[in-house]
């Protein structure tokens, strides 16, 4: 595949929230957003830093790529996630706070 096409499956894939959702779910399975020093279930202990170092560094080729196809995206895409964290925490903190009276 050529790079130009590539870079427009890229921006086609982070062009919509769906997209991009499903990229950042990627992202975060391959462990970019974790320290690779974390026990995988069904990984030997004495493998376990090089198979996640491993993930990881896939995941941060995959992020280097959409940085460069589609800046946009990303910085979307990032913003994206940290707004549902911060609405279900908020859904949290509401839900514990009618359930517990404070």
């Amino acid at each position: 595949m050529a790079d130009d096409e590539r870079t427009l499956d890229i921006r086609w894939v982070t062009g919509d929230e769906r997209g991009r959702r499903y990229v950042r779910g990627l992202l975060a399975e391959f462990g970019l957003y974790r320290s690779v020093m974390e026990q995988r279930p069904g990984v030997r202990p004495e493998e376990n830093t090089a198979f996640n170092a491993g993930l990881q560094y896939a995941a941060q080729h995959i992020q280097r790529e959409l940085a460069n196809a589609n800046p946009v995206g990303l910085q979307l895409m990032t913003n994206e996630a940290y707004a549902r964290k911060l609405l279900a925490e908020a859904k949290g903190k509401g839900k514990s706070e009618r359930e517990t009276g404070e």
